[in-house]
């Protein structure tokens, strides 16, 4: 198994990260003002070198106007869609 900040999985999650600041409008230096931090920590977490922990993950959303449940839907859905074979079975979402 890969490590977690280079999994296929993981580059979804920095993939849908980047597609909803995309939607928002915001270039990665307005969200780095929205956050108050260096453009660089944007830039790092949205290549995957710096990993989001999920208070983080919850400021950035909410930086960019977007609810963490809806979210993690889509990007549970978004998985669910790319699973490889080799992966195994998925379980299934719980509504």
């Amino acid at each position: 198994m890969q490590s977690f900040p280079h999994s296929d999985e993981y580059n979804h999650f920095i993939a849908e990260l980047r597609a909803a600041r995309e939607v928002a409008g915001l270039s990665q230096a307005a969200l780095a003002e929205r956050l108050h931090v260096d453009r660089t920590v944007v830039t790092k977490a949205e290549g995957g070198g710096r990993r989001l922990d999920v208070i983080e993950l919850r400021a950035w959303l909410n930086a960019i106007g977007v609810e963490l449940v809806p979210f993690v839907a889509r990007l549970e859905d978004r998985l669910v869609r790319n699973a490889k074979p080799t992966q195994g079975k998925r379980p299934t979402r719980r509504t």
